[in-house]
Parts: structure tokens; sequence; C-alpha cells
């Protein structure tokens, strides 16, 4: 699997770290245009941690939902890591929330 695409355009970071860190994280890759991703494994209060992020269900029918209720972090994992081709899954979600964020 080709990963050079997303490892340039997609951090991630564990959903666990402190609220700082995430800020802090969210922060700098929207100053580089970049995406970040938060894996909330380990997360004991989900709902908590979704008021600035959300994972589960985030695909290419929802993302536009998920960025319109104003999440600054989504995770894509499934739509990712259970796609037939992972790289394409990558590219697509990442086109989609560029188009949105050219549009505005």
């Amino acid at each position: 699997m080709d990963t050079s695409l997303s490892l340039q355009t997609v951090s991630q970071l564990l959903g666990t770290s402190g609220d700082s860190t995430i800020a802090g994280a969210v922060k700098s890759v929207k100053a580089h245009g970049k995406v970040i991703v938060v894996d909330t494994i380990g997360v004991k209060d989900r709902v908590k941690r979704a008021q600035e992020a959300i994972a589960g269900g985030v695909n290419l029918s929802s993302v536009t939902a998920v960025k319109e209720s104003g999440v600054t972090v989504a995770v894509a994992g499934a739509a990712i890591y259970g796609a037939e081709d992972p790289a394409k899954a990558v590219k697509e979600l990442e086109e989609l929330l560029i188009a949105q964020v050219a549009i505005k």
C-alpha cells in the first residue's frame, strides 16, 4: 500500500492524549493545510471527547455532515482500513475535505 499521500497530508494522534496536546496538534495541522485523525481506542468517555472529535461511521457519505457539525477531528478508520484500496479511500476523503474548504 502506498501511504506516501496519507503521510504527507494526514497526522494521527491518540485520543487519550491531553486536551492541550490535541488542540495544539489541530492548530498546527490547520496552519499547514493538513488534517488530523484521532484514534479513540482506550478513550473511556467517547461522547465527551466527541465534543471536538468524532469516530465511527465517518466515510464518504457522512464526512460532509461530520464537517458541518463543527467537530475539528474526524476519524475515518473503517472507511480506510476496510476499503478494498485504502490509499484510494484516503485520497477520496482528502479530496472531498479539500473541496469543502475551498468552497468556504
